[in-house]
C-alpha cells in the first residue's frame, strides 16, 4: 500500500498530550530472527510476522514506564534526510541479571519493541530491522536519589521510516529462569 495524500485535521481533543508507555521493553538480537515484518514508505503499520529461528527466545526487560522516553531524529542534507529512532527507559536497582544482559548486548544489533496507548487501546511500537538494527547505549547512576541502569536503543544509520506499529504476535520471552513464556498482544 502506497502513500494517499489527505488533509491532517486535529486528532480531537488534547493531541500533544504524552500517551501512557507500558513498563516493558522486549529485545530481540538479530541473529534470533528468521523472518521479520516489512513496511512502505508512507505507511506507519508493518505487514507480516516477527518469527525468531527455533529455539530462541527474546528478552523483556522491565522499565519504570513514566522514564521511558522515544525519540525521532530527523539527519542528513537535502536528498538525504532520514530518520534516526531510539528509546530509552530507566530500569531501577542493579541486579546481576541486568548487568549480565547489559554486558551481552552491549555490541549486539537488535530490534526493540515496546507498547504505547493510543486511542484506547495498547499498540505494540516498532524500532529496528534486519538491516538497520537498534543497538544498546547504557548509563549507570548510583548516588544518593537513584542505582539505575538507564537503557537507551537507538538505531545508528537513518533510514526512511517513523517509529512504526506492529501487530503481530509478540516472539517468545526468556524468563528469570530461561523458561520461555509467550508474550500476548492484547489490546493492539
Amino acid at each position: 500500500m502506497t502513500y494517499t495524500k489527505k488533509s491532517i485535521p486535529k486528532d480531537g481533543s488534547g493531541p500533544g498530550t504524552p500517551n501512557a508507555k507500558m513498563g516493558e521493553f522486549i529485545f530481540i538480537d538479530t541473529d534470533s530472527v528468521l523472518t521479520e515484518p516489512t513496511r512502505e514508505s508512507g505507511t506507519a503499520t508493518y505487514t507480516g510476522e516477527l518469527v525468531l529461528k527455533e529455539t530462541e527466545l527474546a528478552t523483556s526487560i522491565y522499565i519504570t514506564n513514566e522514564t521511558i522516553e522515544v525519540t525521532e531524529e530527523h539527519t542528513g542534507e537535502t536528498d538525504g534526510r532520514g530518520i534516526i529512532k531510539g528509546v530509552k527507559g530507566s530500569h531501577p536497582g542493579d541486579s546481576v541479571d541486568i548487568r549480565n544482559f547489559t554486558e551481552a548486548t552491549l555490541n549486539k544489533a537488535g530490534i526493540l519493541l515496546f507498547k504505547e496507548f493510543t486511542k484506547g487501546k495498547w499498540v505494540v511500537r516498532k524500532i529496528g530491522s534486519l538491516a538497520n538494527p537498534c543497538y544498546l547505549e547504557l548509563e549507570y547512576a548510583n548516588n544518593k536519589t537513584t542505582r539505575s541502569r538507564i537503557l537507551s536503543f537507538k538505531q545508528k544509520i537513518a533510514d526512511e521510516f517513523t517509529i512504526g506499529d506492529y501487530a503481530g504476535k509478540l516472539p517468545a520471552v526468556a524468563t528469570s529462569g530461561a523458561t520461555p513464556v509467550v508474550a500476548t498482544n492484547e489490546g493492539a
